[in-house]
């Protein structure tokens, strides 16, 4: 399985937690594309963001045509994300009957920042559309959910319960709130949460959690 994944400077500092996939899946080819720093802050919705946003979409596109990748799929994952057990067949499974299969972001829907993707002329066309609209939504993952209704000749579901984050609990973390994590976790996406050092703050909290079992 091959894993693509883009970040900025003020990114760098969870790319310890994003290779911790080298821990519990070393087999696991993994892509870095490094961009240009157009958001200052790496906030959400802060002065750049759409310019970043915009930069994902055309790497995403750019996969589908990289020639040294012969496999019919590939995985994009943002990199403020940890693994904690192998997900290469537990994607493939969800993956099976579909084109494409999102983190569930729960209140949010569709998660941009963590999918598996055939590589298809329809899924090709999501992404197209998506880089088109992206001046209007400003976003790249409002883009793509805004694309997918009213596409009708995509079949996209969403990963099971092992790809964690804050957001099913459908609130954003405060930095505060003890919360349980699935038993049966296998990756976190730090989303749900606003700044880089809240984002590396959750990402300990829920490793903290795993190490003292606190699951439900």
């Amino acid at each position: 399985m091959r894993i693509y994944t883009a970040y900025s400077t003020s990114h760098k500092p969870f790319l310890p937690w994003f290779n911790t996939i080298k821990d519990v899946e070393p087999d696991v080819e993994i892509i870095y594309n490094e961009l240009g720093q157009k958001c200052t802050t790496g906030e959400y919705g802060s002065e750049g963001w759409e310019q970043v946003t915009y930069e994902k979409l055309e790497k995403i596109i750019q996969i589908f045509n990289d020639t040294t990748d012969k496999a019919d799929y590939f995985v994009y994952s943002d990199v403020d994300i940890q693994f904690f057990k192998p997900i290469t067949r537990l994607g493939e499974k969800a993956l099976l009957n579909h084109d494409i299969v999102f983190q569930n972001d729960y209140a949010g829907s569709q998660c941009t920042g963590f999918f598996y993707c055939r590589k298809t002329p329809q899924t090709l066309k999501l992404f197209e559309e998506a880089l088109s609209v992206n001046c209007i939504h400003k976003d790249d993952q409002t883009s793509v959910q805004e694309v997918l209704k009213k596409t009708t000749n995509l079949r996209w579901a969403l990963l099971p319960i092992e790809f964690f984050t804050f957001g099913m609990f459908h609130t954003q973390w405060g930095g505060q709130e003890k919360f349980q994590i699935p038993k049966n976790i296998a990756m976190h996406h730090a989303n749900w949460v606003k700044g880089i050092p809240s984002k590396l703050k959750l990402l300990e909290v829920v490793r903290s959690n795993y190490n003292q079992k606190l699951f439900f």
